[in-house]
């Protein structure tokens, strides 16, 4: 863990924690978890439209509900590893 992700991460956990006060996201489907079957193995990777921080904490917020891995943790996939779990879409 880099020196800045534990500097930061106490501010992610409190402003995860004011956003869950009004924020309710919607999940379709109601179960995403579902969709993995018996592969807990499975290597879960996020596409968001957009980059914000409201974005990944509400993402963040449904990954522990859900049971499914957290959106900030790393990525393993054959040889490759990502410090993080979500793709950002750009429009060009």
């Amino acid at each position: 863990m880099t020196i800045l992700k534990i500097l930061f991460r106490p501010l992610y956990w409190l402003a995860g924690k004011i956003f869950a006060t009004w924020a309710r996201p919607a999940v379709q489907p109601e179960d995403p978890s579902g969709i993995l079957g018996n592969n807990s193995n499975a290597a879960v990777c996020y596409v968001l439209e957009t980059g914000g921080l409201a974005d990944t904490l509400a993402l963040e917020r449904l990954c522990a509900i859900h049971g499914l891995p957290s959106p900030t943790s790393n990525l393993e996939y054959g040889l490759v590893e990502e410090n993080r779990r979500v793709v950002v879409m750009r429009k060009m």
